[in-house]
């Protein structure tokens, strides 16, 4: 090497070397998006069913849902409270298997520091609405991988 340009080329080169031999990529991810639009639907909607599911107790008289909500359709109380188990079991299983897939995959993958803040946020976020926290975050990898094109040039 002859020149500082040459060895800062080299470094780079290395760098990049490390990263692809340590599975990682060359994108970071510094920030949590929250849901939006649709996503934000799915996710209300996904809360309150773990929510709503979290005991077949919420869909007899007494409990607040039932006295304030499910009081006016006793038919679909009945119906849920049958079929709690069903629902909420593997909700619980199948998110959380999403939220271990994005904790060891992606957020690894992009240099998110576990335990951090930002990691439990979109691992939290993943284990509420599932496959859309996954969209979101691979949305702002592209994004960013696209801001990281734009400054090659």
């Amino acid at each position: 090497m002859t020149s500082y340009r040459e060895a800062r080329e080299r470094v780079v080169a290395m760098d990049k070397d490390a990263v692809t031999a340590l599975g990682r990529s060359d994108i970071t991810v510094t920030e949590y998006r929250l849901p939006r639009d649709f996503h934000a639907v799915v996710f209300g909607a996904a809360l309150m069913t773990m929510l709503s599911f979290f005991r077949a107790g919420n869909f007899v008289p007494g409990s607040y849902l039932y006295d304030y909500l499910l009081v006016y359709v006793p038919p679909f109380a009945s119906f849920c409270y049958k079929i709690q188990p069903y629902v909420f079991y593997p909700m619980i299983s199948i998110h959380l298997a999403e939220a271990i897939h994005m904790a060891r995959g992606r957020l690894r993958r992009h240099s998110v520091v576990p335990g951090t803040s930002l990691w439990w946020t979109w691992v939290a976020s993943n284990f509420i609405e599932g496959i859309g926290a996954m969209q979101r975050f691979d949305a702002l990898v592209k994004e960013k991988k696209a801001d990281k094109e734009k400054q090659k040039h």
